[in-house]
């Protein structure tokens, strides 16, 4: 990432196994709240990583973005 941009950027999730979570500062796109994207990697539906999980494929995603969503850190604001 460049250094002009590392300001505005923060990893807020660090515990998602598929993916990473970032935070865009809200002075970045000059909007009132900031941007959370989610970068992610779902593994095929036979994948051994799904061995061990209760939900596959989407509906982990989901699982996953609910924790952020719900249960996340929420020292950081959006």
């Amino acid at each position: 990432m460049r250094k002009t941009l590392s300001t505005f950027v923060s990893q807020i999730k660090y515990e998602l196994e598929i993916g990473i979570a970032i935070k865009m500062n809200k002075v970045l796109f000059n909007t009132e709240k900031g941007i959370v994207l989610i970068f992610v990697y779902l593994p095929p539906s036979g994948s051994p990583f799904y061995k061990s999980k209760t939900f596959k494929g989407i509906l982990y995603l989901e699982e996953q973005v609910s924790d952020i969503i719900l249960n996340g850190d929420n020292n950081y604001k959006l």
